[in-house]
């Protein structure tokens, strides 16, 4: 209750991004248990990665992706959420995506920027798995 009041006085005071990713974390949680609240949650993220949230922009990109998202299953706009968000986790994702629908170019384009940005290095493999 406590992190939910400075996270509602964040938003409210100053729309800090940091604020709405963390009131998107707790509602996720709370769907988890109760089944409602991710359409909320969406819009924390979408207001969070606005504003240049960079782990808020990847999430989207999950929620769009996997159907999360009030309007369903959208994976192009998932695959530019995970290129919007600047991360080698992105950009693999977004290869991915590019690969799935025949688009070679920028399959390439977004699989060089995820190496360029250490996708494949040890240390960012272990980051993965252990946060």
């Amino acid at each position: 209750a406590v992190a939910w009041s400075y996270f509602q006085r964040a938003v409210d005071h100053t729309n800090e991004p940091d604020g709405h990713y963390g009131m998107a974390q707790m509602l996720v949680a709370r769907a988890s248990r109760t089944g409602g609240g991710l359409r909320e949650a969406v819009g924390h993220l979408e207001d969070a990665a606005r504003a240049g949230h960079f782990y808020a922009a990847f999430n989207l990109g999950v929620a769009h992706v996997y159907g999360y998202a009030p309007a369903g299953a959208d994976p192009a706009l998932g695959a530019a959420w995970f290129v919007h968000s600047g991360m080698p986790e992105g950009y693999f994702f977004a290869a991915q995506y590019a690969q799935s629908v025949g688009d070679a170019e920028n399959a390439r384009k977004y699989e060089t920027r995820a190496r360029a940005l250490g996708f494949y290095n040890g240390i960012r493999k272990m980051a993965r798995e252990h946060t």
